[in-house]
C-alpha cells in the first residue's frame, strides 16, 4: 500500500438554500406591498381627480407626474433589496468554510481489511512540524495545558471507535481489548513515537489497520448555550497507518473555534444546522469526527 502526500481537501458544497428561498418569498412580499402601497395611492389620486378633473387639469397632470416619478425611483429598490437578499442566500449556501481537512481516498478495499484497530488518542503535536507528528518521541509531543482538558484523549478516542464500530461492525476492534493492550506493552516516552507504539499496539492484537489520534487543544465553553463569553476549541489529527508498512495511508484535521454568526455569515448553513447555538467542547468533538471520517476512505 503506497503512502499518500498530504493535500487537504476543500469544502465547497451547493445544495438548495432555505436562505435563498426566504429571500425570494421576502422579495415577492416587498414588491407587492411596494405595488399595492402606490397602487393605493394612485386610486386615491384618481378620486381626487375626479372630483377636479374639470376645474383642474394642470392638478391633475401634476399629480400623475409626481405619481410615476415615484413608481420609477422605489420600484428598483425593491428589486435590488430582493437581488442582495438572494445573492446572499445563494453564497452563504454555496460555499461552506472547512474546519476539517483530509486526503483523497486511497482506494483501500474493505474486503482486504479484517481488524481495524483504534489506538488512544496523545496529548499534543510536534511543536514546529506538525507532519512529523508520528514520528516525534512521545515526551515531546507539545500543547498549552490551559487549552487542555483533562478528558480530552480518552473522549475523542471513544468517539472515533463508535463512528468506526457503527459504520464496520465487526471489523473494528472492541476499545476496551485495544487499551487493555496498550497499557501492558512496553513504552520509552523518550524513544517511542505514536507511530511506533502503533506498530506494537497493532502488532499484539493482529490489526491490518491502526487508527492514531492526536488532540492538541480542547478548551471548554466558558458560558452556557444561548450566551457564551469564551467559546469552544477543539483541534485534532487522525491519521491511519497501514501495518505492513508502517506508512501512513490517510489522515485528516479537524480545528474549530466557534464563532458567533456575526463574526462569520458565510457560515451560517452550519450555525443553524447545529442548532443556532454554543456548543461544548464534547459536542464540536463529536461534530468534528463525524466531519473528518466522511472522507475515510474504507
Amino acid at each position: 500500500m503506497a503512502e499518500l502526500q498530504d493535500k487537504p481537501s476543500m469544502c465547497y458544497i451547493a445544495e438548495s438554500s432555505i436562505l435563498t428561498i426566504l429571500g425570494i418569498i421576502v422579495f415577492l412580499r416587498l414588491w407587492r406591498k411596494k405595488t399595492g402601497v402606490y397602487t393605493r395611492f394612485m386610486d386615491t389620486n384618481f378620486k381626487g381627480f375626479g372630483n377636479t378633473l374639470a376645474s383642474d387639469e394642470g392638478k391633475c397632470r401634476v399629480h400623475l407626474r409626481e405619481r410615476n416619478f415615484a413608481m420609477k425611483i422605489k420600484r428598483p429598490h425593491v428589486w435590488l433589496l430582493g437581488a442582495v437578499w438572494i445573492a446572499l442566500g445563494l453564497l452563504v449556501d454555496g460555499y461552506t468554510p472547512c474546519r476539517a481537512a483530509a486526503q483523497p481516498q486511497t482506494g483501500l478495499s474493505l474486503a482486504r481489511v479484517e481488524r481495524i484497530g483504534v489506538m488512544p488518542f496523545f496529548k499534543g503535536r510536534h511543536g514546529s512540524d506538525a507532519g512529523e507528528t508520528l514520528n516525534c518521541p512521545v515526551c515531546q509531543l507539545y500543547f498549552r495545558s490551559e487549552s487542555m482538558s483533562g478528558d480530552a484523549d480518552r473522549i475523542l478516542t471513544r468517539y472515533v471507535h463508535e463512528a468506526l464500530r457503527n459504520r464496520y461492525g465487526e471489523k473494528v476492534i472492541p476499545l476496551t481489548e485495544s487499551i487493555e493492550v496498550y497499557e501492558r506493552i512496553s513504552r520509552d516516552e523518550l524513544k517511542d513515537t505514536p507511530r511506533s507504539l502503533a506498530r506494537k499496539l497493532g502488532e499484539t492484537l493482529e490489526a491490518d489497520l491502526m487508527i492514531v489520534g492526536t488532540v492538541w487543544r480542547y478548551r471548554e465553553r466558558v458560558g452556557g448555550a444561548l450566551g457564551s463569553e469564551s467559546p469552544a476549541s477543539v483541534a485534532f489529527d487522525i491519521y491511519l497507518i497501514d501495518m505492513d508498512s508502517g506508512k501512513t495511508l490517510w489522515k485528516a484535521k479537524f480545528d474549530e473555534t466557534q464563532r458567533p454568526l456575526s463574526e462569520n455569515i458565510l457560515d451560517a448553513k452550519t450555525f443553524f444546522k447545529r442548532g443556532a447555538r454554543w456548543l461544548t467542547a464534547d459536542e464540536l468533538a463529536s461534530y468534528g469526527v463525524k466531519e473528518v471520517l466522511k472522507n475515510f476512505p474504507l
